[in-house]
């Protein structure tokens, strides 16, 4: 770890699976960490890097009080719901937690006056389907029309963002991640048991023996299944810092939004034969229907971020990525987990 600062960097979401690997990398370079999440309990471990911790609730006097006394630089906002599927079965909970509480959040930072940078987790689930046929890489340019409640949660926070940074004097950045995956690369932080992601379910079938169900074998793909760009979690933990750093550059007010992935594309069949191949298991598949709001092909152009700010996603080929989950799902932290 480098030499302490004196910097106070703020996260949202601290215990969670992305908010968490966010914690290890500002703490690595020496920031203070204020960490601020509604679930005490997952991700406990993380409070030895976590300098002061807030119970969730972005309008009490604690939070308040807490924010005027430490004077974040920067608030890095990872919390909220985070799933397709149960979205459209239930959208007001995710217009309520992700747009709603987005908004809470905001107009507390207004009260205290807050001028640094906003970093938000926003998705590539704002954008729609693209043609399988034509190989395309999703551009910031791209149309968005989110099939889906949980994307329109995030794309209408984004722009409940650009407003208030408009109004209120900071600046942003929202970061629209596509599939993260993998696990810290020291063992130390990953997904929970409940984690609903592909990868993290094909383990925990394969660990627990269970059948898998693969859901949809006929989008218009190569294979029939959903192609998606997989992003290893320490580079969505690095994006975070390097949005800080290219916001310090941004002028009050200011508000920009950058793809993160790989560029390449990978089929659920795909990802299921590399576990097995590296594992050396094989995994019990049931063939079910498509998820509602799943789009068939999702693969991120970050050219926009490489150039601007200088990031590359270098840790994500998908054998560090299946490497790094298969070590956390059998290392006894994980067993510990909720």
């Amino acid at each position: 770890m480098q030499q302490e600062r004196d910097e106070w960097i703020a996260i949202t979401g601290c215990n969670g699976y992305i908010g968490g690997q966010t914690v290890l990398e500002f703490k690595r370079l020496g920031y203070k960490i204020l960490g601020i999440d509604r679930n005490q309990a997952t991700g406990a471990w993380l409070q030895e890097h976590i300098d002061s911790f807030i119970p969730g609730d972005y309008v009490n006097g604690m939070f308040l009080h807490q924010l005027r006394q430490l004077k974040p630089v920067a608030f890095i906002h990872v919390a909220g719901e985070s799933l397709v599927g149960p979205s459209v079965l239930d959208p007001s909970k995710y217009y309520i937690n992700n747009v709603g509480g987005t908004s809470r959040l905001l107009s507390a930072l207004n009260t205290i006056g807050f001028k640094g940078t906003f970093v938000f987790s926003s998705s590539a689930a704002v954008y729609s389907d693209t043609d399988p046929t034509q190989n395309q890489t999703i551009r910031e340019t791209f149309e968005t029309i989110p099939p889906s409640p949980y994307g329109m949660s995030k794309l209408m926070a984004e722009k409940v963002i650009e407003d208030c940074a408009k109004a209120y004097g900071f600046n942003a950045i929202a970061l629209r991640y596509f599939n993260a995956c993998g696990a810290d690369k020291e063992v130390r932080h990953g997904q929970v048991k409940s984690a609903t992601h592909l990868i993290a379910k094909v383990m925990n079938a394969l660990i627990n023996k269970e059948v898998f169900t693969l859901n949809g074998i006929d989008y218009n793909t190569p294979d029939g299944t959903c192609v998606r760009d997989y992003l290893h979690v320490e580079d969505i933990a690095k994006a975070h810092r390097v949005a800080y750093e290219l916001g310090k550059t941004f002028k009050p007010g200011q508000f920009d939004y950058f793809n993160l992935g790989t560029g390449k594309g990978y089929s659920i069949k795909e990802i299921i034969s590399t576990i097995e191949r590296h594992t050396n298991k094989q995994l019990l598949v049931h063939k079910g229907p498509r998820r509602p709001g799943d789009p068939g092909r999702l693969v991120a152009s970050s050219k926009k971020i490489e150039s601007t700010a200088g990031w590359k996603a270098d840790n994500s080929s998908l054998d560090n990525i299946i490497r790094t989950s298969w070590a956390w799902y059998n290392s006894q932290r994980f067993k510990d987990y909720a």
